[in-house]
């Protein structure tokens, strides 16, 4: 039996194995919540002036972001977990003052949170991964 070239080069190694499934267990729900509320989000953006459509994707974001914040644990996050509640609950009021409202500027500057929220979550997974690889 031959062993491929990247097992050969790099040795298993269970307890990292698991120290990155771990990772990722924690970091991609996030990252995948993140970027679908982005997505959503934007997808009223461009439908701004269509109630209807504009409704229905802030909605979802809505629920996404809704998730994000249910799935703190506070006891383990401490002041991290309270801060992402802080953020989580202005993108929340930002996506219904643009959906009640017909805010604009409310949906734009949620949008920025979230990514600038889902751009610290993948640099966490980056880095952790990596760390965790050593």
């Amino acid at each position: 039996m031959t062993q491929s070239l990247v097992t050969a080069a790099v040795p298993f190694d269970a307890a990292k194995a698991d120290a990155v499934d771990a990772l990722l267990e924690t970091f991609i729900p996030p990252l995948r919540n993140s970027d679908g509320a982005i997505r959503f989000a934007r997808q009223a953006q461009l439908k701004f002036a269509e109630p209807g459509v504009r409704g229905h994707a802030l909605g979802r974001a809505h629920a996404i972001v809704s998730e994000l914040m249910i799935a703190l644990d506070h006891e383990k996050g401490g002041e991290i977990a309270a801060r992402l509640e802080s953020l989580y609950r202005y993108v929340l009021d930002g996506l219904i003052s643009a959906n009640a409202k017909g805010d604009a500027r409310a949906l734009d500057s949620a949008i920025g949170v979230l990514e600038t929220l889902a751009e610290g979550w993948h640099e966490i997974a980056r880095s952790g991964a990596g760390e965790v690889a050593r």
